[in-house]
């Protein structure tokens, strides 16, 4: 798996399980702290989240890390 495979990836699911918990961008940015633009890098797979922010988005969403790179 290359690079640009894991973006899409993570970004599918991250947006998979964001309308899963019906949560707005905006409002999982602040509870992840990060910005918007940044959150719709992720979800637009143009960017790799850090680990902490992949902890983060695991722990809003109620799921395993691993969940978000499979």
């Amino acid at each position: 798996m290359n690079k640009e495979d894991l973006k899409n990836i993570i970004a599918t699911n991250i947006r998979m399980q964001r309308a899963k918990k019906n949560i707005t961008q905006e409002h999982l940015a602040d509870l992840i702290e990060l910005s918007p633009t940044q959150l719709s890098a992720l979800e637009n797979g143009t960017a790799l989240p850090q680990i902490t922010t992949l902890i983060k988005l695991a722990e809003v969403f109620e799921i395993k890390v691993d969940d978000l790179l499979k």
